[in-house]
């Protein structure tokens, strides 16, 4: 076969395939990070190779270098490279922009595929920040200003000020009205009300409710919304609904001028407004011209408190904010020497004073200089300081003075210490009239300027808006100037939900390009601030051995900017014990309560490795919880608890519980054995029960078994038997105790459960007794109780109860309150503490009892017989027509039968003792309750057949009369009362003559002749009828 040399040669090579990729996606535009477009090819390398590629996006060549955007652009490959790149180098600016972005696209060419078929893009990510979002003017043809400023809790941004126009078809009640207008965050106007009267009303602050209501405040001259003005100017707050709905209108003044310039809601849900009046406001005494004012309301519109600040010159209340710690902070202008703080000689200083929410007043300070000085405005940081902000003529703390007035920043601990001071100003006027604080910590404050301020050129006329952020230490981060040619102002601030700042006042130009409606108007102005780094946190794994070789790993995580290194702060907390039952690795800090980790610079991830010590303890499974905590430069993502766990690996320990039991309620006794930690085995137990106080199988029925925990379960029950006797006794005890463990171990503590068998029923809720429950006890406040047919003794609490014994022998003691008793069938007793309680016992109901610790009558309870006084004091008591018996305690009583036939015991002590009308008996059975040294006395005994008796325990073996003793002690009663005539179990009549009054005794004899004082008694009659005889001492 012949070759034909000149046969073309065919080529059999692959093209490559070209893809490409970016990395990393984002950088910053001031940033160290390029971003880096890779180009591969796959295949043969041995030639040059040339890609075309496209270069779009939303930057341009002023924005990066590296590549000149368009079409048709070219890269090539090395010979013997796989890749090729492109690195695109974002160029710094302090131009306000959006983020940017950089697109490659691979085009078609000569010798490859291309693989990546969409766009690849890069992000050059804006660090000119604040960027301004948007500007909104609010106006009419007149004058419209804004002064205050609040975000919702839905997120939308109210604004409050004034107007002497038709506002958005509002119509105007006359001279200014006051204003509120909702936006949402995209700048989209929700809804303005006008609030005013037929003269001029005002709007100066705006704060939001715990409840997301809108509270704005300022004064009026007139009668606003049908609340009367007090003339001159009153101070107003309105509430509203976030859907523009008025709640209520509340005005607050005297005769002469009050105006309301602060607001804030405190964290008990409370709103507090602040400012200023030349009166004597709610019973507070004005100090001389204007005193500044502090009213606390709660959210219904009630008044709660109102306090002055005062000197005897001109003091105002501009601001108010609410601390961390829940107290409120009020601040402005003062004229002299306030709360022991000395004036600094000028005109004005400022001052700053802490309140308690209940009013009491912590602290006050003065800030000032030998000029003027005062505070417009006050912010709480997310550390717990209190920054205040104002104006300054002077060199304030030692800060130099730029020019005729500066604004300055001042910040102050809790305990109200000063950390620094910070002069804002230019050779012109300058003024802070609002704070606010940062999602992040920061502060920003506004007000406006007369001059260049900080390098931003000044737009003319009377004066440019400005803002600047502040770091917590008070470095400056940047300052921003919003004017026009005209007059221009911030006079409010506000945080948004989205993290946005806020900003409202006047302008008399065009701002922003927005055309003025008129002299002046409103405006509010929407800024993005650099995106806050966000701290997230999570724990992998969530739990390990405590024996084991894993380890419990924290790991934190920050968004955006990572270029520099960044510190985070957390709590610690759990039941795991620092140094005992751990250690730790890769903290800045840490100690058994805080903690703080370190990012790297560059490094978006921080780790910090718990590590558990080896134990042999038997323990619960223990917790290591980390909460990350506010801090400056970041913004918490995760703001719950992140909870590591330590599993033990040793024995768990078996516990069973103590538990109490109503008898006749509770069929059996339940005890609950538990396990410190889960088990993957089978766990049993032995237990028994041994009697204590109570007897077995009368009371509770002996009981012995195994018990079986299941794997991974840590509880189970044992339920022993109740019996009720139906006797009402004191509580009775067993125990059941644990032994043998398999696979755990007994607590020591807790190895045998006590189990106490109680006729009682204690409950804090109203109950009826069920039959075979004795008693029933009230606890609580509140609550009422009804027995059953058995004896039942019902106790009530403090309030006022009501106790219904039902059937049954029943005893009701209502305690303190005013209560109810209502006895039912039976032979009841009512206890009782007061005359106040109402007691119900109807007719044929048994023969019922009032003990009583107060002097108490039964002449209004016709249907109880007897009355018992207890207790220790000198009180008295009231038979009725009834059959009573009257019984006395050891003090000293009187006891008054009325009419029907009486047994009176006056028992210890000196009693007085009226029977009344009717067959009554004087009660002696203890002769020591009326002895020599502290007799009784009777005022109406009547001796004849058929009538009064005296009551005693042993028949009179005889009877004397007709004697009469020279003295009344001991010595004289005995001369006369002899072992004849006085002889075992004998009485006896005598009399005792002083003066020309003779008095008639009765002396009872115990067991032995003879008289003897300490033993015999003696009983004085006064009003004796008739002829004592042997017969009118009865044994029943």
């Amino acid at each position: 076969m012949t070759t034909n040399p000149f046969s073309p040669i065919l080529n059999t090579a692959v093209e490559s395939i070209i893809t490409l990729a970016v990395a990393p996606i984002s950088v910053s535009e001031d940033g160290i990070n390029n971003l880096i477009y890779t180009f591969t090819r796959t295949g043969a390398t041995t030639n040059a190779l040339t890609v075309k590629y496209d270069l779009t996006g939303t930057a341009d060549s002023t924005d990066y270098t590296g590549a000149i955007p368009g079409t048709g652009k070219t890269i090539t490959f090395a010979v013997g490279s796989s890749t090729a790149i492109v690195t695109i180098d974002p160029k710094s600016d302090i131009q306000e922009e959006s983020d940017e972005t950089v697109v490659l696209t691979l085009a078609t060419g000569t010798g490859y595929t291309i693989g990546t078929t969409g766009a690849v893009t890069g992000t050059i990510l804006t660090d000119d920040y604040p960027i301004k979002q948007w500007t909104k003017l609010l106006g009419t043809s007149g004058v419209d200003r804004a002064f205050g400023l609040t975000t919702g809790n839905d997120g939308a941004i109210y604004v409050s000020g004034y107007t002497n126009g038709n506002l958005d078809g509002q119509t105007n009640s006359g001279g200014y009205d006051a204003f509120i207008t909702q936006y949402n965050p995209d700048g989209t106007k929700v809804w303005t009300k006008l609030l005013g009267t037929g003269n001029n009303d005002f709007a100066y602050a705006l704060t939001t409710g715990n409840d997301g209501a809108i509270y704005v405040s300022g004064y009026t001259e007139g009668n606003l919304d049908g609340q009367t003005y007090s003339g001159g100017a009153d101070a107003f707050l309105t509430k509203y609904n976030p859907d523009g709905t008025k709640a209520w209108t509340k005005l607050l003044g005297t005769g002469g001028s009050n105006q309301a310039n602060g607001l804030t809601t405190g964290n008990d849900g409370a709103i507090y407004v602040s400012g200023f009046t030349s009166g004597n406001l709610d019973g507070q005494t004005n100090s001389g011209s204007y005193d500044a004012f502090v009213t606390k309301y709660n959210p219904d519109g009630t008044k709660v408190w109102t306090k002055f600040l005062g000197t005897s010159s001109d003091d105002r209340a501009n601001a108010l904010t609410t601390g961390n710690d829940g107290a409120i902070y009020v601040s402005g202008v003062i004229s002299g020497n306030l709360d022991g703080q000395t004036h600094s000689g000028g005109g004005y200083d400022a001052f700053i004073t802490k309140y308690n929410p209940d009013g009491t007043k912590v602290w006050t300070k003065l800030l000032g200089t030998n000029g003027d000085d005062g505070a417009n405005a006050l912010t709480t940081g997310n550390d717990g300081a209190i920054y205040v902000s104002g104006f300054t003529s002077g060199n304030l703390d030692g800060q130099t003075n730029s020019g005729s007035y500066d604004a300055f920043i001042t910040k102050y601990n809790p305990d109200g210490t000063k950390v620094w001071t910070k002069l804002l100003g230019t050779s012109g006027f300058d003024q802070a009239n609002a704070l606010t604080t940062g999602n992040d910590g920061t502060i920003y404050v506004s007000g406006y300027t007369e001059g260049n301020l900080d390098g931003q050129t000044y737009s003319g006329g009377y004066g440019d808006a400005f803002i600047t952020k502040y770091n917590p230490d008070g470095t400056k981060v940047w300052t921003k100037l919003l004017g026009t040619s005209g007059d221009d102002s911030v006079n409010a601030l506000t945080t948004g939900k989205d993290g946005a700042i806020y900003s409202s006042g006047y302008t008399s130009g065009n701002l922003d390009g927005q055309t003025n409606s008129g002299s002046n108007d409103a405006f509010v102005t929407k800024y993005q601030d650099a995106p806050a780094v966000t701290i997230t946190l999570a724990v992998a794994p969530a739990s390990v051995t405590e024996d084991g070789t894993p380890n419990l790993v924290y790991t934190f995580t920050r968004t955006e900017a990572t270029t520099n290194a960044l510190t985070v702060s957390y709590k610690v907390g759990g039941t795991a014990t620092l140094n005992t039952d751990y250690s730790q690795s890769g903290a800045a800090s840490f100690t058994a309560t805080t903690g703080s980790i370190t990012f790297a610079a560059g490094s978006a991830t921080a780790a910090l490795t718990i590590n558990p010590t080896v134990d042999t303890t038997i323990e619960n499974n223990e917790t290591v919880i980390l909460t990350l905590a506010s801090d400056v430069g970041y913004v918490v993502g995760t703001t719950t608890a992140v909870t590591g766990t330590i599993t033990n690996d040793d024995f768990p320990s078996l516990s069973i519980n103590d538990i109490s039991v109503i008898e006749g309620k509770d069929p059996n006794a339940v005890l609950l054995v538990s396990l410190s930690s889960p088990s993957s085995q089978n766990i049993t137990v032995n237990y028994t029960t041994t009697a204590l106080t109570a007897t077995a199988n009368s009371d509770y029925t002996t009981s012995t078994g195994t018990l079986t925990i299941a794997p991974n379960s840590t509880l189970a029950t044992i339920s022993i038997p109740i019996l009720n006797d139906n006797t009402n006794e004191s509580n009775e005890f067993f125990i059941v105790t644990l032994s043998n463990p398999v696979n755990a171990t007994l607590n020591p503590n807790a190895s045998f459960g006590e189990v106490m068998i109680s006729d009682t029923w204690f409950s804090a809720l109203s109950r009826t007794l069920p039959e075979g429950v004795e008693n029933l006890t009230l606890m609580g406040t509140a609550a009422n109780g009804t027995g059953n047919s058995g004896n039942n003794v019902l106790t009530g609490n403090s309030a006022n109860n009501t106790l219904n014994g039902g059937g049954g022998n029943d005893t009701l003691n209502g305690s303190t309150g005013v209560d109810t008793l209502i006895g039912g069938l039976g032979n009841d007793i009512f206890q009782i503490d007061s005359t106040t309680d109402v007691i119900t016992e109807n007719v044929s109901e048994g023969t019922d009892t009032i003990q009583s610790s107060v002097t108490f009558s039964l002449a209004t309870f016709p249907n109880i017989e007897n009355l018992t006084l207890t207790g220790s004091s000198a009180i008295n008591g009231t038979g009725n027509t009834a059959n009573n018996v009257l019984t006395g305690n050891g003090a000293n009583n009187l006891l008054s039968g009325d009419t029907g036939n009486d047994i009176l015991t006056g028992a210890a002590g000196k009693d007085t003792l009226t029977g009344g009308a009717g067959i009554d008996k004087f009660g002696y059975k203890t002769l020591t309750d009326s002895l020599l040294a502290n007799y009784d006395l009777i005022t109406d005994f009547n001796a004849t057949t058929g009538n009064d008796l005296f009551l005693v325990t042993t028949a009179r073996a005889g009877f004397t009369t007709g004697l009469t003793v020279n003295t009344l002690d001991a010595a004289g009663i005995g001369a006369k009362l002899t072992t004849t005539n006085f002889a075992a179990n004998y009485a006896a009549q005598f009399t005792f003559t002083s003066g020309t009054t003779t008095r008639t005794f009765v002396a009872i004899n115990d067991a032995i002749a003879g008289f003897n004082a300490s033993t015999d008694s003696i009983v004085e009659v006064t009003g004796l009828t008739g002829t004592l005889v042997i017969g009118n001492f009865v044994t029943a």
